[in-house]
């Protein structure tokens, strides 16, 4: 697959700093912050005390602090909630307005990419750092890297080198994540759906070894008990979706219906197909339960398989 890069303008970003961050923020998130490191970025959440999630979030180290990107609309939200129990610490949170948006790099970096930084990072989560910009590597297939500037003007003359057949629109990075089994918590999603509801639990989202956090015995508990009734699935369709019909399960002839998380239609003139994530239950999938469109049964649905 030849280089494509998109502008990440679904993003916002919030910077914590001082000398109990880590601590602070140990007590706060999902992540375990003791593994949190220059060269070594995490992804997270922050959930309510009935471990329901606020919002998930990538963390990155940077100074004597670090950076946490959250998906549009949730940085007040996560510094708000933050804030309640910053004023035990030595911290500061700071929502960071115009940082520049992050780039999202499919396929290997274009050669423009590459000369910013003296390595580039091979594992999931891995960072290498330039004068003005970070790159991580993230989850899919084919690769996938998040450029970080973290000055406006290096990231302003940094895209205007760039020829214009490298960039594309969003889609089809918010494709890629899709087929990655990754969904990000927005305001529409906030404090509705537990980690494994949405797959943080067996993602990487969520760390079971590390301290207490906000809501962690809740989530733990549901963890520990036994197997997930109810997970997030990854389901195709040749069918173009124009609206949101949601999901009908059937199985021995109980319907029960389900919301669509997100969808993406097949790129323009390509033979791929519609994609969406819906939350189904387990021991349907798992029996060969019959999945279509609500209100549209002749509409079959298929399970795809996720990497995790």
């Amino acid at each position: 697959m030849k280089s494509q890069i998109a502008e990440l303008s679904n993003y916002q970003f919030i910077k914590v700093e001082g000398p109990d961050f880590r601590k602070f923020l140990q007590g706060q998130l999902s992540c375990n912050m003791e593994k949190l490191a220059a060269e070594h970025s995490l992804r997270g959440a922050i959930c309510n005390l009935k471990g329901r999630v606020i919002a998930d979030l990538r963390v990155l180290q940077l100074g004597d602090g670090c950076l946490l990107q959250v998906d549009s609309g949730m940085a007040q939200p996560v510094v708000a909630t933050l804030a309640k129990y910053a004023v035990f610490s030595k911290v500061k949170l700071t929502l960071l307005d115009g940082h520049p948006a992050p780039l999202g790099l499919l396929g290997a970096p274009a050669s423009q990419v590459q000369q910013l930084f003296a390595q580039l990072p091979e594992a999931i989560d891995a960072v290498s750092h330039g004068d003005s910009a970070s790159l991580i590597r993230v989850a899919g297939t084919p690769p996938r890297y998040e450029l970080w500037f973290h000055d406006k003007a290096a990231q302003l003359a940094f895209s205007a080198s760039l020829p214009s057949s490298l960039m594309v629109n969003i889609s089809g990075w918010q494709r890629a994540e899709m087929q990655a089994g990754v969904i990000h918590v927005d305001s529409s999603k906030t404090e509705t759906y537990t980690p494994q509801l949405l797959n943080y639990d067996i993602s990487g989202v969520i760390d079971f070894k590390k301290g207490c956090y906000t809501g962690q015995e809740v989530v733990a508990r549901m963890f520990y008990r036994g197997s997930a009734k109810k997970r997030m699935y990854l389901a195709s369709t040749l069918t173009p979706l124009h609206n949101d019909p949601g999901v009908q399960q059937t199985v021995a002839n109980e319907e029960k219906n389900w919301e669509i998380l997100v969808c993406s239609n097949a790129p323009e003139g390509s033979n791929e197909p519609t994609l969406l994530l819906t939350v189904l239950d387990t021991e349907a999938v798992e029996t060969g339960g019959s999945f279509t469109l609500a209100h549209y049964p002749e509409v079959k649905l298929s399970i795809l398989p996720l990497h995790y």
